[in-house]
């Protein structure tokens, strides 16, 4: 269940993907490399402007408890540069977050998040080990000054 297009022009998932092949190898191809910390979708990139399409599907991706539903995964690794900030943005200029949604952000226990950023308000940070993780929500005050 994983499908990538460039500009409307379907990629052909291969069964093995190997990340040692040429670009030209590559080109118009995607597949899985799974390795010791996961897995990573991979395609074949073109330079240049181009619109890439990719559909996957996550199994158990919400869990449900009695009182409530959470969402935990890595869409991005904890050894890879993380835009949080940035991110949040996107996602408040999309209008992807329910009114009473959450979003957990982890980070490295040396990262600084601020308190507030693009109408959401850190509500709880918490620090295991050398993971650090911020909880927000939508800022009621910056809601109500608008």
């Amino acid at each position: 269940d994983f499908k990538v297009s460039r500009d409307g022009n379907d990629y052909t998932l291969l069964e093995s993907w190997d990340i040692n092949a040429s670009k030209s190898e590559k080109a118009n191809k995607n597949g899985i490399n799974y390795t010791s910390a996961g897995l990573e979708l991979c395609w074949g990139i073109e330079y240049g402007r181009h619109v890439y399409t990719v559909d996957y599907v996550i199994n158990n991706l919400v869990w449900q408890y009695s009182d409530n539903q959470i969402m935990y995964f890595a869409f991005i690794p904890q050894n890879m540069k993380q835009e949080i900030e940035k991110q949040l943005t996107q996602i408040m200029d999309k209008q992807l977050l329910n009114p009473n949604g959450k979003i957990i952000c982890e980070v490295d226990k040396k990262t600084d998040l601020p308190d507030k950023v693009a109408g959401l308000v850190a509500t709880r940070r918490e620090s295991y080990g050398m993971t650090k993780i911020v909880i927000y929500q939508l800022d009621e005050k910056s809601e109500e000054d608008e």
